[in-house]
């Protein structure tokens, strides 16, 4: 008798509670709806007087062969969203959600599930009441937004599809291949192979298959193979990634049918069943051993991002049920300016990352001077300019670009001076006073000023009027040209208000020809760095918006200081905004960058403006942040704290550590920094994907130059 048929179904319906995950979206095209709620429609109150909600989702995964013989061969799953949305109530149950009336709520939850990809641990639970015997029940384990996958470019496409759940062993080639001759058991965590047959198994980058079935099972999730000379295999297809809807925990992802059938046919027509690739010889074993070593190292080198991106996702719904909620206030007026840079930047042939427009924008709001650094050649000027020209500012007019001339040296260079023998004030020929002086005039409008390549002079010389000025209040920001006692003929006065309504980017270069920037600096400023896209996903992003060029851009004009305001939010209180986690983690840095340098640090002033950072994520019209919460707190970790870890090897080689790049560990060693941020403590945050990416760049200086900059 086999393990299945030892169980009855009560038990089968306990394993199945246990870990049977499949993918789910929103049932909004169906006709009728079951008649369980107040009302029978797609989302309703359980009763009139009910707060609790019922609403269906509807499965787009192959169900547990139980369902059949429990006949519940229906689509539809109902949830509730007392106990379904537990593990997403952060992002559905928000400060406007709990305080509006139910008829709203209804209105609220069907629109951020709209859209959405939604994986469900599926529960069958009894009924009670005697209607039916049993009903589909689910918990939403996790949920992502749908942007398309190859064939597949809206939801309504894949509503009536059918998706393969598809079980990945964390072993090697070799590994995989040494338990299956010697007959161990392979251990599935999230895929059900009681109620659902092994068609395919993903090893690294190798497809398994085993047309005979061969497989016995141990428990629910766990089996060994007993004829292992019967299995095949293929490497995996260039397109294989692409046709992969959703990917969990990365021991499990979801394949249309369509592409599993293709697979089956590259699979039949690859192998030369005369001479197919088996495991029956002992000899392969030794064979297979030997290359274990090799593949492995392969597999951590290739594998590595794509973990930490999948980790990423993870921390990230930890982390937000103990940090105090993100305000989900929805601006339009800001999500179109956002969509119009992104589309300008495409029609103007600019290949940006969406995220470092995000990053730049939030940026902006945010900190009194945003700084863009990074290789020449990567358009970090054109990058302040397109912002500038989507919030529809004129070149020359409203906004300004001042080019960094080594030989400055005083404020003077970049402002003018007063002749006080002729009482004549001569402006610089930048054009910064008469912009400044336009902008204190025309309160309601912005204005931006671009200071290019800033550090080919020494920053802190030519700009230090304006470094304590804009951490100052509005009413105080007054820059100061001349002495106010000094007489003046021409119409200047002695100082002109730096209103909120004036935007400072700077751009840098990293070089031999550049100088350093204080700290003082650093800690007014957020120092974004874009990412050069890869030259394919360029391609693959313009296939996505061929349309584009055909198309007239909305000119929407967003020159108004309205606007801007409406678009800003203050965090009430910096310490009590970030969780205990987070001001802990903050500590551990500060701690250890002050043991090594007293002037080092986190400041109260960092922490305030990470704070801020991560308030004025803007949230789209289906309430998602446009950057996730854990990666905008990496990211500031990166631009804030990251960027003042710099100088010797004999200080700070303790902090940076050394990264050997001839080395296939591709790990950093001896890094205070780095064992802090890939600590269990700190990957319940983050992943911190940007902040150890930049560690390793830094680590690399180190080895090479024994400095880090």
């Amino acid at each position: 008798m086999s393990y299945k048929q030892k169980l009855d179904i009560s038990k089968r319906i306990d394993l199945i509670n246990q870990n049977y995950y499949m993918l789910g979206i929103l049932a909004t095209e169906e006709e009728s709806y079951p008649n369980i709620g107040f009302y029978s429609t797609l989302v309703s109150r359980n009763d009139y007087n009910d707060q609790n909600l019922i609403f269906y989702v509807k499965s787009i995964t192959t169900e547990p062969s139980l369902l059949l013989e429990l006949e519940l061969d229906t689509d539809l799953f109902v949830g509730y969203s007392d106990y379904s949305l537990s593990n997403v109530e952060k992002r559905i149950k928000d400060n406007k959600y709990n305080y509006v009336e139910i008829d709203e709520k209804e209105s609220l939850l069907k629109k951020r599930l709209t859209n959405k990809i939604m994986l469900l641990k599926l529960r069958i639970e009894e009924d009670h009441k005697g209607r039916e015997k049993y009903y589909k029940n689910f918990y939403i384990e996790d949920m992502e937004e749908f942007n398309g996958i190859k064939n597949y470019q809206s939801i309504e496409d894949i509503y009536n599809e059918e998706f393969i759940p598809l079980p990945i062993a964390k072993l090697s080639e070799a590994e995989f291949e040494n338990k299956m001759l010697a007959g161990e058991s392979i251990t599935f965590p999230n895929f059900n192979i009681l109620e659902y047959e092994i068609d395919k198994i993903l090893v690294n980058n190798t497809l398994y298959f085993d047309p005979q079935n061969n497989w016995e099972i141990k428990s629910s999730n766990k089996c060994t193979n007993t004829a292992p000379s019967n299995l095949e295999q293929i490497e995996l297809p260039a397109d294989f990634n692409k046709n992969i809807l959703y990917k969990y925990n990365n021991d499990l992802i979801f394949i249309s049918n369509n592409y599993n059938i293709k697979l089956d046919k590259m699979k039949s027509e690859k192998i030369d069943f005369s001479n197919k690739q088996k495991i029956d010889d002992l000899k392969k074993l030794k064979s297979a051993m030997n290359r274990k070593s090799n593949v492995e190292k392969n597999r951590q080198m290739v594998s590595k991002n794509k973990d930490l991106e999948n980790k990423n996702k993870k921390v990230i719904e930890v982390n937000q049920k103990e940090k105090k909620e993100l305000k989900s206030v929805n601006n339009s007026k800001e999500n179109d300016f956002l969509d119009q840079l992104y589309q300008k930047a495409l029609s103007e042939n600019l290949y940006y990352k969406k995220e470092d427009l995000y990053n730049l924008h939030i940026s902006i709001k945010t900190s009194p001077l945003t700084v863009i650094s990074g290789m020449s050649g990567t358009g970090k000027t054109r990058m302040a300019q397109l912002y500038a020209e989507t919030l529809s500012l004129n070149y020359n007019q409203e906004y300004i670009i001042i080019p960094i001339s080594p030989s400055y040296t005083e404020p003077g260079d970049v402002l003018g001076y007063l002749n006080t023998m002729t009482g004549i004030y001569t402006p610089a020929e930048t054009g910064l006073v008469d912009l400044l002086k336009e902008a204190e005039n025309n309160k309601d409008k912005i204005y931006m000023v671009i200071f290019d390549e800033m550090n080919l002079s020494q920053v802190e010389h030519w700009f230090s009027p304006f470094i304590s000025l804009l951490e100052l209040k509005d009413e105080a920001r007054k820059l100061t040209l001349f002495n106010k006692n000094s007489t003046c003929h021409n119409n200047y006065k002695p100082e002109i208000k730096i209103g909120n309504n004036v935007i400072f980017v700077g751009t840098v270069n990293i070089d031999e020809t550049t100088k350093d920037f204080s700290d003082r600096l650093l800690d007014r400023s957020n120092v974004i760095t874009p990412e050069k896209m890869n030259f394919s996903n360029i391609k693959e992003e313009l296939e996505k918006t061929d349309n584009l060029n055909n198309k007239d851009l909305e000119n929407k004009s967003f020159n108004k200081i309205k606007f801007f305001d409406d678009w800003r939010e203050e965090a009430e209180n910096s310490i009590k905004f970030l969780s205990k986690q987070e001001l802990s983690l903050l500590d551990e840095l500060h701690e250890t960058l002050n043991n090594v340098d007293s002037q080092k640090g986190v400041s109260f002033r960092i922490v305030e403006n990470i704070a801020r950072y991560i308030k004025n994520i803007p949230i789209d019209e289906k309430g998602n942040q446009y950057i996730e919460y854990g990666r905008a707190f990496d990211l500031q970790v990166k631009q804030r704290i990251l960027t003042k870890l710099k100088g010797h090897q004999q200080q700070y080689g303790d902090l940076i550590g050394e990264l050997n790049p001839n080395e296939p560990t591709d790990e950093i060693e001896n890094s205070k920094i780095y064992n802090i941020l890939s600590s269990d403590k700190a990957q319940k945050i983050s992943a911190f994907n940007h902040s150890l990416e930049e560690l390793k760049r830094k680590a690399k200086e180190m080895y090479y130059n024994g400095y880090a900059t």
